[in-house]
């Protein structure tokens, strides 16, 4: 058992190695993220839960009660995520080694797969300029909760299966969609105690499933009730209208598509990402009214999924080795079981296909096909050694085949990482976070910023107000209803988005109600300072 304990160390120690490097990069906050910290900044300071001046009820609060405790402990708002990241995600290939080793009953096995998820890139390095940073987070509680589960279907007790529930509670407070997990291994779990072989006292027999219930609502409904109470309807997210709306326009238009979410409601008062209407959507009478734009949408998706697959997530080496890993031996009873419990860890996977498949979404997918890679490098460690014998008559030592591939795999990690960074920096806007440290100095205090990106007014610490999609007269009139004081806004979108405020992009031609202060670039993008004159 000692020897186990120090195998687990030694992948967290090489985890934390490959993530904090680049974590400690210079970089800039974007996209989710920077709502994610100010909605931490936000609760520190007594500001309520909300980004725009209303109830937040896109974004569950696990990641910014993380960002909150970074940015408590004095960590630089670029880096209060990337901490967790660094952290969760070291702890992460830690409860794969776990989970693996208890599931398949090999630990090497589990130490290859969990030794290809502390070197990986997309585990590594992506996530850090994916704009979200919940991935480490979610995998955490993915890892756990499976971990339990296997232990509760193979006899454990009330307190594992509670555990069990409880992590895919907390994973919903991340990502919603864990609570499709929750559910799918509680009907699992159901359908055992049915068949009378959790327990075999029948007063006891259903304490686990009760337990696991007891542990994925206890985590849940709280955030459920705060959803009903602001919004006066029953629903586990607020984004799957909105998210059925956008996906085949995000899917034609790719990240450009995203703007659709800032067009005005029928109303013209509120863009549709905070408009009540974005509860109204009907997503099963949009697929029934054209399902062969529904079966089209699937299909784009999944290229969009084979195509992550191959870059950046996992790249051919380890595409080849999975099938290898999954039909290289004949599988007995138990491999039935084990490869039952994995496809059954991969089915809820399937409902993202219905709306659009963005490539951090596919992170769970990860630790069972570093399972699957890493029997195949057994197997071809195991052939390389008998080759050998065979052709030279000298026998190799036992596991240096598997040594040598595992090797070749860890290299091939470690160049990726580099190659991550470097794509991933390319992606960064320093022109946003100079726009927001220029407000942040120059700015009145409480000064509202209407911005598309929510982390000028981050490094501004400023509230930020939406920016319409919209011609000009309808975002003045935004602007002023919810007194706006400074506009920001760059080349890219004035040009790609929004053509029809593109005279933005040249101050002399800016309207009467705007004042030109500055602007800054970078290789993306120029990012523009107006005042709104009062």
């Amino acid at each position: 058992m000692k020897r186990v304990w120090l195998i687990a160390l030694g992948i967290v120690l090489l985890a934390l190695a490959c993530r904090a490097p680049w974590a400690m990069r210079p970089r800039t906050v974007r996209w989710d993220e920077a709502d994610y910290l100010i909605l931490a900044a936000n609760l520190l300071h007594g500001k309520g839960y909300q980004v725009f001046g209303t109830p937040e009820l896109t974004w569950p609060p696990a990641v910014p009660v993380l960002g909150a405790v970074a940015l408590a402990a004095g960590v630089p708002v670029d880096y209060a995520l990337p901490l967790w990241q660094v952290l969760l995600g070291a702890a992460a290939c830690g409860l794969l080694f776990g989970l693996a080793r208890s599931v398949t009953g090999d630990t090497r096995v589990a130490a290859i797969a969990a030794l290809l998820a502390a070197a990986a890139p997309a585990l590594t390095v992506w996530p850090l300029y994916w704009g979200s940073l919940t991935e480490s987070a979610f995998l955490v509680c993915f890892l756990a909760g499976l971990w339990a589960t296997w232990r509760v279907l193979r006899g454990a007790g009330t307190w594992v299966a509670l555990g069990a529930g409880g992590a895919f509670g907390i994973g919903y407070l991340i990502r919603t969609e864990s609570f499709l997990w929750g559910v799918l291994l509680l009907g699992i779990m159901v359908l055992q105690t049915l068949r009378g072989r959790t327990a075999a006292r029948r007063g006891v027999r259903w304490a686990p499933a009760l337990a696991f219930a007891l542990g994925l609502l206890m985590w849940i409904a709280p955030y459920v009730g705060y959803l009903h109470h602001h919004t006066g309807r029953w629903m586990l997210s607020s984004k799957t209208g909105i998210n059925v709306l956008m996906s085949p326009v995000v899917i034609a238009q790719g990240g450009a598509g995203q703007d659709y979410a800032a067009r005005l409601d029928s109303t013209g008062a509120e863009v549709l990402w905070l408009s009540p209407e974005r509860f109204d959507v009907d997503w099963a009478r949009i697929i029934l009214a054209d399902p062969g734009a529904f079966l089209h949408q699937i299909a784009d998706n999944l290229k969009l999924a084979a195509a992550a697959l191959l870059d950046p997530l996992l790249g051919r080496g380890l595409l080849v080795l999975i099938p290898l890993g999954l039909v290289g031996v004949p599988w007995d009873r138990r491999r039935w079981r084990e490869e039952g419990f994995w496809m059954l860890a991969l089915a809820p996977l399937a409902v993202l296909f219905v709306t659009k498949i963005e490539t951090r979404y596919l992170a769970p997918l990860l630790p069972v096909a570093f399972i699957w890679a890493a029997r195949a490098v057994l197997h071809l460690g195991r052939w390389l050694e008998d080759t050998v014998r065979a052709v030279c008559a000298r026998r190799l030592p036992a596991a240096v085949g598997s040594a040598l591939l595992l090797g070749l795999l860890l290299l091939a990690a470690f160049l990726g990482q580099i190659q991550a960074a470097r794509a991933g920096q390319t992606g960064m806007i320093p022109s946003h976070e100079a726009a927001g440290l220029w407000l942040a100095e120059h700015a009145e205090p409480g000064a509202a910023i209407m911005s598309r990106n929510t982390e000028v007014a981050l490094y501004a610490g400023r509230p930020v107000v939406a920016f319409p999609a919209a011609d000009w007269a309808d975002v003045l009139a935004y602007a002023r209803a919810r007194d706006a004081r400074y506009l920001v806004t760059d080349s890219w979108e004035l040009t790609r988005l929004r053509p029809q405020l593109a005279f933005l992009l040249e101050p002399d031609r800016a309207p009467e109600e705007l004042e030109y202060l500055t602007s800054f670039r970078d290789d993306l993008r120029t990012t523009l300072i107006y005042r709104i004159i009062e």
